[in-house]
């Protein structure tokens, strides 16, 4: 989830990820911070202390791990994301009302309010806008590297991954 996805978290109510997968917030490595919605999304499921260590290090863990800490909902073996959504989305009514049910409590006890959004965002933007050269340097070397890294997952999805999920 390097590069937003975090932030895209925000708008789903289940998070699963593949037991290797890499997640993790890069902006601490050109001096900035994951202020479009990390910062409230992990505030919100971790401990305070963890949750800071988190958004402040800029380590990556693997899927497992983020799952250990409660961040990611389900675990899919790699290479097993599609069945593991559908195993998910259990055909049980009662277990998938009752997960709703959760989703829609934790939504309205830990929602993100657009207030909070905006004032994270403006903080963001203020510490962006302090960025230096060089930190802008290692910021295009790392959006050349992402990009080169979904043309390389592009090229190894076959069709038919692509039409099952």
């Amino acid at each position: 989830m390097p590069g937003g996805t975090f932030e895209g978290a925000l708008v789903t109510d289940f998070l699963i990820a593949e037991e290797t997968a890499r997640l993790g917030l890069p902006e601490i490595a050109f001096n900035t911070f994951p202020g479009m919605g990390a910062v409230s999304l992990l505030s919100r499921r971790l401990p305070g202390a963890l949750a800071q260590r988190l958004v402040s290090s800029g380590e990556i863990h693997t899927g497992r791990e983020m799952h250990d800490l409660g961040v990611v909902h389900a675990l899919a073996p790699d290479g097993g994301i599609c069945e593991a959504a559908l195993a998910w989305m259990s055909p049980d009514e009662a277990l998938w009302r009752r997960r709703f049910a959760l989703a829609e409590a934790r939504r309205v006890y830990y929602g993100v309010s657009r207030e909070e959004l905006s004032e994270v965002v403006n903080a963001w933007v203020e510490c962006v806008l302090g960025l230096n050269e060089q930190d802008l340097r290692h910021l295009d070397r790392l959006v050349a590297a992402q990009k080169r890294l979904r043309a390389q997952a592009r090229g190894k999805e076959s069709p038919a991954l692509r039409a099952s999920c």
